[in-house]
């Protein structure tokens, strides 16, 4: 585990909480695998990441003014807003903050008809509170019997690093990993991909 588990939750040691986010980042993951014969750094890696997600606290009078649908763009999805949680951190350009879709959706997710799906989106604002740029960094597609995944993890330097997953009832399958960082102007930059996770910033 690494500082940010410090970073997400300031107030708790590490070994004193689930909330933390599962270092992935050493790992490489087999292109798929067999449901009886899990990956368990995914396992650990998915885990971490519901948790902290179900731990996010959000604030239903601060939506974010944006959808970000162009990650979700089969008809079947059901995107809900995403509001306020957190402030990661600020700098003297932009500040850092963290949102979690509503729960419009929740009664929806065993509906065999649409797909709703649960995410968290980090966002940098400028010092006037205006959007620079975001990014979604986990998401959860809930479908009868599969699921499209997205983890994330942050480690010191700041770099936030994604990978995505696509699950049925037979097997998981690997569909990539890339590095995100936020440079001076408070954009998040592609530093290094693994193909299957499309470019966002073009």
């Amino acid at each position: 585990m690494s500082a940010y588990c410090q970073t997400i939750n300031p107030s708790v040691k590490a070994d004193e909480t689930d909330t933390c986010l599962f270092d992935f980042t050493r790992h490489t993951f087999p292109q798929k695998w067999e449901q009886n014969a899990i990956d368990f750094i995914y396992w650990f890696t998915s885990i971490s990441n519901f948790r902290y997600y179900e731990s996010l606290s959000s604030t239903p009078q601060q939506k974010l003014d944006i959808l970000p649908q162009e990650e979700f763009t089969d008809p079947y999805y059901l995107v809900d807003s995403a509001y306020y949680c957190k402030t990661l951190y600020s700098t003297k350009t932009y500040t850092l903050s963290i949102y979690k879709n509503g729960s419009k959706y929740q009664s929806w997710k065993v509906d065999e008809k649409f797909d709703p799906v649960d995410y968290i989106v980090l966002v940098t604002l400028d010092t006037k509170q205006r959007i620079i740029d975001y990014l979604v960094c986990y998401y959860y597609v809930y479908r009868l019997y599969e699921s499209a995944e997205r983890y994330f993890y942050i480690d010191n330097n700041k770099n936030i690093i994604l990978a995505n997953f696509y699950s049925d009832e037979l097997e998981t399958t690997f569909e990539g990993k890339c590095t995100y960082h936020i440079n001076d102007q408070g954009r998040f930059t592609l530093t290094e991909k693994v193909e299957g996770i499309k470019d966002r910033t073009k």
